[in-house]
């Protein structure tokens, strides 16, 4: 199935592009999503954490993508 990937601030600069489609096999859950985009984008691994929405709402690590969904890629922020 196809996904589009949403990809903000840091997490843009790590994976080289704002806006990505992507194949991935059915009943994927974000745990194993978030575990694949480590292995496909490894500099992602220099984020301390980063969080998954899927079509504006964020997501659980059980949760299952669907086809056409649109995953976003929300990395920590900070404030000043």
């Amino acid at each position: 199935m196809e996904i589009e990937i949403l990809a903000f601030g840091r997490a843009k600069e790590l994976m080289g592009d704002h806006r990505i489609k992507l194949e991935v096999e059915d009943q994927i859950s974000i745990e194993e999503f978030k575990l694949l985009l480590l292995v496909r984008y490894s500099a992602l691994g220099s984020l301390s954490n980063f969080s998954i929405a899927v079509n504006e709402t964020y997501a659980l690590p059980g949760d299952q993508l669907h086809d056409a969904d649109v995953v976003a890629i929300i990395p920590p922020v900070s404030g000043g």
